[in-house]
């Protein structure tokens, strides 16, 4: 995600900016190089995990290797490689351009956006089978607020575009102001409703995990899988939503709203805690997998007890007509 503040010309308010961008452009080098190796290991991780899903026995369909779920989670894991990458190389450069530095800046941010809309439509597409559960006819309403959100982000977008893009342009010069404020003030509320919407699906996780806590049986230990790491993922996005949003108000303002140690935290945490969300799915796609084994055995074994039974029954029957 690119940050206006270090992206100025010589203005007033350099002096005041100028060791922030230093802490930034060191953050951004350790950040980039923490989350070049975590990812190449998260990528690692999903090929296993999606090798042992289509090639364990099955109960129903076949299993696709890009299905939404795991489309959707490997576009997570690209997707915020991908922003911090090019966040790297705009950060490390030294090209004054200022088409360079505005493309740099937007095609990092399309990133960050699109990452965005596809951590909150993972979040629906792992949840639904639970929310389901809960409220059976909820899906027309979770589809109205994810194309909600998505317009939201696309809206973010367009904000922050025009946000760099009239810094340096002399024509817009006049409404760069405005442009950060509008941009602020979504991102703001933006956030506000993602995080609505992440604690109602927090809410319906917590909800069944107490109406289901004496069954241990069948789909109900699947859903429990989801609703426990549902937690842990919401808990993840809450905490990546707040500081995205505390380090976006913090680049965008004119001068700097808070001390410097808050704004590397929230820099620092808006670029890693994606890492640590990924690594719960993965963990979670584990213990699913493993779930699903077991209900598995467990139905072969129950299977070849009634045959069992069936067969001493019949042979018991044949028996008693002989004589």
């Amino acid at each position: 995600m690119g940050n206006r503040a270090n992206s100025t010309n010589v203005t007033e308010t350099d002096s005041v900016w100028e060791p922030y961008y230093d802490a930034y452009q060191k953050a951004v080098v350790q950040d980039m190089w923490v989350i070049s190796c975590i990812t190449l290991l998260h990528l690692l991780v999903f090929a296993i995990l999606v090798r042992m899903e289509i090639s364990a026995p099955i109960l129903k369909k076949k299993k696709k290797i890009f299905s939404s779920i795991n489309s959707l989670l490997l576009s997570i894991i690209l997707l915020h490689f991908l922003a911090n990458m090019l966040n790297y190389a705009y950060s490390s450069s030294l090209s004054s351009d200022p088409i360079y530095i505005v493309t740099y800046i937007i095609v990092a941010w399309f990133f960050t956006c699109f990452q965005e809309c596809a951590m909150t439509f993972y979040a629906y597409r792992r949840g639904i089978a639970v929310i389901e559960a809960i409220f059976p006819s909820s899906r027309i309403f979770m589809i109205g607020c994810l194309l909600f959100i998505a317009f939201g982000t696309v809206c973010q977008f367009v904000w922050v575009s025009l946000a760099n893009i009239s810094f340096y342009l002399p024509y817009l010069t006049d409404y760069n102001a405005f442009f950060n404020k509008a941009f602020n003030a979504h991102s703001v509320a933006l956030s506000i409703a993602i995080f609505c919407f992440d604690t109602g699906i927090c809410g319906v996780y917590l909800y069944y995990l107490r109406v289901a806590e004496e069954q241990e049986i069948g789909e109900i230990e699947k859903l429990k899988v989801l609703s426990k790491y549902g937690l842990l993922s919401c808990c993840c996005l809450w905490l990546w939503h707040g500081s995205l949003t505390l380090f976006l108000y913090s680049s965008y303002a004119e001068t700097p709203p808070f001390p410097l140690w808050i704004y590397i935290l929230s820099q620092n945490m808006a670029e890693l805690i994606p890492l640590l969300y990924v690594t719960v799915q993965l963990v979670m796609k584990w213990n699913l997998l493993v779930e699903e084994r077991t209900r598995i055995q467990l139905m072969q074994k129950r299977m070849d007890r009634a045959k069992t039974t069936s067969f001493s029954t019949c042979k018991t029957i044949v028996k008693s007509k002989s004589f």
